[in-house]
């Protein structure tokens, strides 16, 4: 029987990054990682020489942790500029969303924060971004919108593009650290990374030890610890951390604690139905643009003449490859599409990462992002159990948290 102090379940940037420190802390690890690859929600493909991500994708200028691993890997970024980008409207192609509602009739975004913050009695913006995720979902509805004299649709100007917009709520838990970038810092910029994210995972994985083509089926409790068991192997250790997405841990049979405590974690729901892809186009008709959003709303970024990146969000829509077939022909033209290759998130090793921001049920995310112990000895870490809503940054800021207790034993 295979034993080590550390079971670590996952070899996403999670997963590597904490075995990098407990191979520093030369401390006795394996890391199981059910596909042969590694990298998880980071996946980088490459079509005539240009990189695409089909998962992490962007880094901003106040993602600390992660620009400074980027650093210490010797890997480059470069800026993206996705600034005043034309918009499809009522099926009709808009330079800016100043085409189509003059928003000086109403709140600047700025003052509608300002608002908040006063209404809530916050402070400053320490105790805002500590506070505001956890009530983000209850504060800034469409409801609230309105009765400050913003229509649903003029809202929905306000964000495109930045959020998943269902017709209930504008949920801008994510695009909150986008507005504060420009609070705190006026040169907010938003960063990629050279040549693909998959570069991070390619400089972490060296040397460390990481068991591929491996599902983890049971983790069972015994004398000394636990027994983890794969198809081919069962091993010992002391501590089991989880790294992987909630949806493949909920496959695995757990001990009773540990069962009950994930369940709770995965009532609060998650969503999978966001895709990503590319496109390419006969001819292009936005030569000079390098990112357009539309109605639904659709991101899609520039990466060549003719070769465009798109991402697709949301909480509440399914979109399947002829529906999305038809919106890119009516943007470009019917004969104008070449080629289209999707990816659906549903799909993808890392589903199950979202949480899904329901009322009444945020602050669970929050509570488990403070515990994160399944059971005595059984953690898991991500970006669903931090206080950033950034797949790399989140994971980051998650794992050096449970460092932190881990430096106890």
């Amino acid at each position: 029987m295979l034993k080590f102090d550390f079971v670590i379940v996952g070899a996403g940037i999670g997963g590597l990054y904490l075995g990098n420190y407990l191979e520093q802390q030369k401390k006795s690890y394996l890391i199981i990682e059910s596909r042969s690859g590694m990298g998880g929600r980071i996946q980088t493909c490459a079509v005539d020489g240009i990189s695409f991500e089909l998962g992490a994708a962007r880094i901003l200028s106040n993602h600390y942790k992660a620009l400074s691993i980027i650093e210490k890997l010797g890997l480059e970024i470069e800026e993206q500029h996705s600034s005043d980008s034309p918009v499809y409207w009522e099926n009709k192609w808009y330079a800016s969303q100043d085409e189509i509602v003059d928003f000086n009739h109403y709140p600047n975004p700025i003052s509608l924060f300002e608002e908040i913050l006063s209404e809530y009695s916050i402070l400053d913006l320490a105790s805002f971004q500590s506070f505001a995720p956890k009530e983000w979902d209850k504060m800034l509805t469409r409801t609230w919108l309105e009765q400050k004299g913003i229509p649903y649709d003029v809202a929905r100007l306000f964000f495109l593009g930045d959020i998943d917009v269902n017709l209930e709520q504008i949920t801008l838990y994510e695009s909150l650290f986008f507005y504060l970038i420009n609070l705190i810092d006026k040169e907010g910029k938003i960063y990629r990374l050279k040549g693909g994210m998959h570069q991070i995972i390619e400089k972490l994985k060296t040397s460390l030890n990481v068991l591929t083509d491996q599902n983890v089926n049971a983790v069972l409790k015994c004398q000394s610890g636990f027994n983890v068991s794969t198809r081919d192997f069962t091993i010992a250790c002391k501590y089991v951390i989880f790294t992987c997405a909630l949806s493949a841990l909920s496959r695995i049979d757990l001990p009773e604690t540990a069962k009950i405590n994930l369940s709770n974690w995965m009532n609060v729901g998650h969503y999978g139905s966001s895709v990503k892809g590319y496109f390419r186009l006969k001819n292009n008709p936005f030569p000079n643009h390098n990112y357009l959003v539309s109605d639904i709303p659709l991101r899609m970024i520039r990466r060549s003449d003719h070769l465009w990146e798109f991402y697709l969000p949301s909480l509440k829509f399914t979109w399947d490859s002829l529906t999305i077939e038809q919106k890119l022909k009516a943007y470009f033209g019917e004969a104008n599409l070449e080629a289209l290759n999707i990816q659906n998130y549903r799909d993808a090793p890392f589903y199950g990462c979202y949480w899904n921001y329901h009322s009444g049920n945020f602050h669970k995310i929050f509570d488990a992002a403070e515990t994160n112990c399944l059971d005595d000895g059984i953690f898991s870490v991500g970006e669903h159990f931090s206080l950033n809503p950034n797949w790399i940054e989140g994971t980051l800021e998650s794992v050096d948290r449970l460092m932190t207790k881990l430096s106890a034993y």
